[in-house]
């Protein structure tokens, strides 16, 4: 996970094996950058674990994805594979559920901070009421903002700030 270039420089990778391999050069964003993503590899990894372990998940429940495509990824993707593989590993039904997640790796804060603070866990939860509130209201934001009982301006800044989308 080290920009080739600079091991070169260091002289930690061999110049030959660089220009070898230099046919076509692209970067591959982290995972927080390609949420869209998300989905479609948690798919393939059920799929591998479900081999792996004999098990037969069929798939993850919407809270689940939920907070899923809302974690930050530091670890990027080994990070969900290895969470999806323990989820499938304890998983004692045929649906991943958010109590089938590592709870403590859902305790973040919108900047990413995993800190257990109360205001981490407040964006949390924040986060995890609006989403449902949408869900629940099939994505119309004046019904959300009627059930949550805020205005829909609040509804639209909320959602900005907590990086909420159905796109």
């Amino acid at each position: 996970n080290k920009k080739i270039e600079e091991s070169l420089k260091n002289g930690e990778f061999r110049e030959d094996l660089y220009y070898r391999l230099n046919v076509i050069e692209f970067t591959i964003p982290p995972l927080r950058e390609r949420r869209e993503d998300i989905p479609m590899l948690v798919m393939h990894f059920l799929d591998v674990f479900n081999l792996k372990h004999d098990a037969s998940i069929k798939g993850v429940d919407v809270h689940a994805m939920e907070a899923l495509s809302g974690y930050g990824w530091p670890g990027n993707v080994r990070e969900l594979a290895n969470m999806l593989e323990r989820a499938v590993v304890l998983c004692s039904t045929d649906t991943i559920t958010v109590d089938d997640l590592p709870g403590e790796k859902f305790m973040v804060s919108s900047s990413g901070r995993e800190d257990g603070s109360l205001k981490g866990s407040l964006v949390f939860y924040e986060k995890k009421v609006i989403l449902e509130a949408l869900l629940k209201n099939n994505w119309n934001k004046d019904s959300t903002a009627r059930a949550l009982s805020i205005d829909l301006a609040t509804l639209y800044r909320k959602m900005k700030k907590l990086d909420i989308s159905n796109e």
